[in-house]
């Protein structure tokens, strides 16, 4: 998984969970389909045992009134039993209209034709009963004999009745059983799609809190480090998505300011040397300066040294002039150093502008997983609205199915198979207003998870905020020393310009020491402007003296400012 971004892990998890609730919706929607066919069909099956229990009925109630009219001989007992022939007629026909097989179109047939003859020996007893012109006594065996034959139909159509009735019956009954396997696998499929949404619902929020809470971590234990100082570990997180690129960078960056104040800590290094023996030298210089004024002066008080004081004085001017030319070029290689330091530390504020801008970056990265989580908050959003018309359309269906419990309680012993129906549906919505229920207690943990990564990465925001400060005070730091190695070099340049004078002091000195030789006369005037020289030359070495410690302390200074970093 490191091997994937954070926004390709939520999309991929999103839409597994979007596949499975989609396959689910679909399922339902065929399973519904199919209940409602199976419901219809043996609501179909209801009323054809129905019409057959009435047409058995009818038929009983019709021999009743063929026996009372036999009996009696009332005629309307005769307009009773005729009204009755079209519905016997009708309820024949539409028994007969749902023959499907061979034996049933067969049942059919002689049920349409013992229903005829049923008929017609009610009308040839009729005829009977009404033909005057035959005593009673003759009557009697014509119209036992009808009777017995109309008693001989009325078996024969209770039983082609009772065979259509089986039939229905057993097709009620297996559709029954095939209504009652839909159910239970649908059942079986809500409950094997609800465990799989809370396993990719799971896995998901695993996967985004442990990618998030991980890089941020390190990414905050890095950003630590740097506002302390300490320059010398990398995050090294390892991973390629978006946290783990950021990473890199920060790496990079801090190993670039690693490298930067490596170089910059040489240079402090060889800039204060530098300082040292600069401040070595003047001190030396001022020692030998010294000298001369008191040579100076003992030329004054005795004339008859002159000579061998002159020679002296030519000797330590020469020593003189040669630690003049030893300053001047240390001078020279600390002006270098110095320009070389400030070019490094452009370099090293370059870098850390560099480092900013990344953190800007960074900035911009948090803030595009913070609209990702929000998208993702959004579509959780819609899968809770998925439940909830889910929830609605089984609590319809409750309504529907106690309507139908109640039309089956309505419908007597006839509808008690549909009552069953109308209760297996009953308990179908409400498993899957729980199945809804518990898809909802799944997504709020999933919702929870969601808010703790958007605080964490505000938390991350927080932090990366502080580092852009910390980065900034870092080119801060880095532009105070610029300035600092500014002021050094222009104090170089100083220094060097005033050893340029004391070396033509010092000329001016040989030369008239030089005078002082070759002229006696003029000894008190050359002791004189040499003591003149002399001062000033003491001046000099004194403020060279002074810019030496300057420089010392500056060097000491930027070294201080580096310390402060661990690399």
């Amino acid at each position: 998984m490191k091997r994937f971004s954070l926004a390709l892990k939520l999309t991929l998890g999103f839409a597994i969970v979007l596949l499975i609730f989609t396959a689910v919706s679909v399922f339902t929607t065929l399973r519904l389909e199919q209940l409602k066919a199976m419901d219809t069909e043996l609501r179909a099956l209801a009323e054809r045992q129905e019409t057959a229990l009435t047409l058995k009925s009818l038929v009983e109630q019709m021999d009743a009134v063929a026996s009372g009219y036999m009996i009696s001989g009332k005629p309307e007992l005769e307009k009773r039993y005729m009204e009755s022939v079209p519905e016997l007629t009708r309820l024949t026909e539409l028994v007969g209209a749902s023959a499907e097989t061979r034996d049933q179109r067969n049942w059919r047939a002689r049920l349409t034709m013992v229903s005829q003859e049923f008929v017609d020996h009610f009308e040839r007893s009729a005829a009977i009963v009404a033909d005057a012109s035959t005593d009673a006594a003759a009557k009697q065996p014509k119209i036992a004999a009808a009777f017995n034959a109309s008693q001989v139909h009325k078996q024969v159509i209770f039983e082609l009745v009772q065979s259509f009735y089986d039939d229905y019956s057993r097709a009620e009954g297996e559709a029954r059983a095939e209504y009652s396997a839909l159910i239970e696998s649908t059942r079986a499929v809500a409950i094997l799609s609800t465990a799989a949404a809370f396993a990719v619902a799971a896995a998901l929020a695993a996967v985004v809190v442990r990618s998030l809470t991980v890089g941020v971590r390190r990414l905050r234990l890095g950003i630590e480090r740097v506002k302390s100082g300490d320059l010398s570990r990398d995050i090294a997180a390892g991973s390629k998505d978006e946290l783990g690129a950021l990473s890199d960078d920060f790496d990079a960056s801090v190993a670039a300011v690693r490298g930067m104040l490596a170089r910059t800590k040489g240079i402090a290094e060889a800039l204060q040397a530098h300082s040292a023996r600069l401040r070595d030298v003047a001190g030396s210089t001022k020692d030998a300066n010294a000298s001369i004024v008191r040579a100076m002066e003992e030329i004054s008080a005795g004339s008859a040294k002159q000579a061998e004081q002159t020679e002296q004085g030519v000797a330590t001017i020469t020593e003189l002039e040669e630690r003049m030319d030893g300053v001047l070029t240390a001078t020279g290689v600390l002006a270098d150093a110095s320009d070389r330091a400030k070019t490094s530390l452009r370099d090293g504020e370059t870098t850390v502008r560099e480092l900013e801008a990344r953190s800007e970056r960074t900035g911009d990265a948090l803030r595009d997983m913070s609209a990702a989580l929000t998208a993702l908050e959004s579509r959780a959003a819609d899968i809770f609205g998925m439940t909830n018309a889910i929830h609605d359309i089984s609590q319809q269906t409750n309504i529907l199915a106690l309507n139908a419990s109640i039309e089956a309680a309505r419908a007597g012993e006839h509808g008690r198979g549909f009552s069953v129906i109308a209760e297996e549906v009953r308990l179908l919505s409400l498993q899957a207003t729980e199945a809804s229920r518990r898809i909802d207690d799944m997504l709020s943990p999933l919702q929870s998870g969601m808010q703790d990564a958007a605080r964490s990465l505000a938390s991350t925001a927080d932090s990366f905020a502080d580092q852009r400060r910390a980065v900034s005070d870092a080119g801060a730091a880095f532009e105070g020393i610029v300035r600092i190695l500014g002021v050094f070099e222009a104090e170089t340049r100083r220094i060097g310009e005033r050893v340029n004078e004391a070396k033509r002091k010092q000329a001016e000195l040989v030369g008239s020491v030089h005078v002082v030789a070759s002229v006696a006369q003029q000894t008190a005037a050359g002791v004189e402007e040499t003591a003149a020289a002399a001062a000033l030359q003491d001046e000099a070495v004194g403020r060279v003296a002074e810019e030496a410690t300057e420089l010392h302390e500056l060097a000491e200074t930027l070294f201080g400012e580096i310390d402060k970093f661990r690399v």
